[in-house]
């Protein structure tokens, strides 16, 4: 069968290679799409570890305040500390941001134990431990801090 002419005269030329198979077009599409929905499965874990991350930091800063905080007050009152519970409070300070693990007798997802681990002639030793124990974004979670104080009642 002879070759049509183009515009300009010429014969077209027929080559049975030119493109992309439809079968190299579907398996490119599909080795596209798998990777493509690996990326995505991987955004959705960084998401996840993220929130993760900003929640392990508010509740290691509320913490640490509340050590901070029995720490600076008289020998006498820190065994009165024992089983107080403290809230855990968002990035601006006014809203809450964690939610307490359910089951919480008080309510609020921080606790503070006090133990005393010697008394030797008016000396005291306290382990002060700090905890928080919430439920957020990747299931039940827990933060905790000790720290030891010791001095003249």
């Amino acid at each position: 069968m002879p070759s049509e002419p183009t515009a300009l005269g010429q014969p077209a030329t027929r080559c049975s290679e030119a493109g992309f198979s439809l079968v190299e077009l579907m398996i490119a599409t599909v080795v596209m799409v798998i990777g493509l929905v690996g990326i995505m499965n991987s955004c959705v874990h960084l998401n996840a570890l993220q929130r993760l991350d900003a929640e392990v930091a508010l509740s290691y800063r509320a913490c640490l305040r509340n050590l901070e905080a029995v720490r600076a007050m008289p020998m006498a009152t820190i065994a009165t500390m024992n089983g107080t519970g403290f809230d855990i409070p968002g990035a601006n300070g006014a809203t809450r941001a964690l939610v307490p693990q359910k089951g919480d007798p008080d309510g609020l997802p921080g606790s503070i134990t006090v133990q005393r681990l010697a008394l030797d002639a008016g000396r005291s030793l306290y382990r002060i431990t700090a905890t928080a124990k919430w439920h957020g974004s990747s299931g039940n979670s827990a933060v905790e801090l000790m720290t030891m104080v010791g001095g003249m009642q």
